[in-house]
């Protein structure tokens, strides 16, 4: 029989927890749980596997580590770096920001819906698979791009509430873009080809991954010489 003073610690410990999770769901100096991967994870997980019948893991991206200064220095040429955590998958997993910042509720839980339903629907479509047949930057990063446009469109066709959503996410994107004066010239073509797919989710969406693979040689050829 346990002692009465270890009754009172497990009670105390337990009320701590408690108490721990009703002031993170009800508190207002502090980001709620629902805000965060971590709060929004259950969910998730119970969407994808109604929306996919599959559990997709889901994992906590890392944001790229902050540029050296040889890097400011030799590579300042480049144009807008990537400072952010970034959704992705590898067919198996999906990896998404822990926070999503300067998104409050309730778009930040949409957000998040959007986020995961597209990384496994391209993880459905064999996206991580394809991309390995290609070996150029620039065919990688068109691929990339093709296969979110195609992901969104298969979205929307296989849960048609969710277009709404998907429409808002996406201006959202185009609107953060950087300012395309910001991007060296070379990029810049590649740059206006990212925006006019963002502003039409019907333009290049290719019916698989293998397609994508194919038209991002096409496209890569026609931007920048194949590289």
């Amino acid at each position: 029989m346990p002692e009465a003073e270890d009754v009172i610690t497990d009670i105390a410990r337990h009320a701590t927890i408690y108490a721990r999770g009703l002031w993170q769901r009800h508190g207002k100096d502090a980001a709620s749980p629902a805000t965060t991967l971590r709060g929004m994870a259950n969910r998730l997980d119970l969407l994808l596997t109604a929306a996919f019948g599959h559990s997709y893991p889901l994992r906590v991206a890392q944001a790229p580590a902050p540029a050296t200064f040889l890097v400011r220095v030799f590579k300042r040429g480049e144009g807008p770096r990537v400072q952010a955590a970034l959704p992705a998958t590898d067919g198996h997993g999906i990896w998404l920001p822990e926070r999503l910042p300067e998104v409050e509720e309730p778009a930040a839980a949409a957000w998040y819906r959007v986020l995961a339903l597209q990384q496994a629907m391209r993880a459905r479509r064999g996206g991580p698979a394809a991309i390995a047949a290609l070996d150029k930057p620039l065919q990688r990063a068109i691929f990339m791009v093709l296969e979110a446009q195609a992901a969104d469109r298969d979205l929307a066709g296989l849960l048609p509430g969710l277009r709404p959503a998907l429409l808002d996410f996406r201006a959202a994107m185009l609107r953060r873009r950087p300012e395309l004066a910001e991007f060296p010239a070379y990029r810049r073509a590649l740059e206006a080809w990212v925006r006019s797919l963002l502003a039409d989710s019907a333009r290049m969406a290719p019916g698989d991954a293998a397609g994508s693979a194919g038209l991002a040689r096409a496209v890569a050829a026609d931007l920048g010489g194949g590289g």
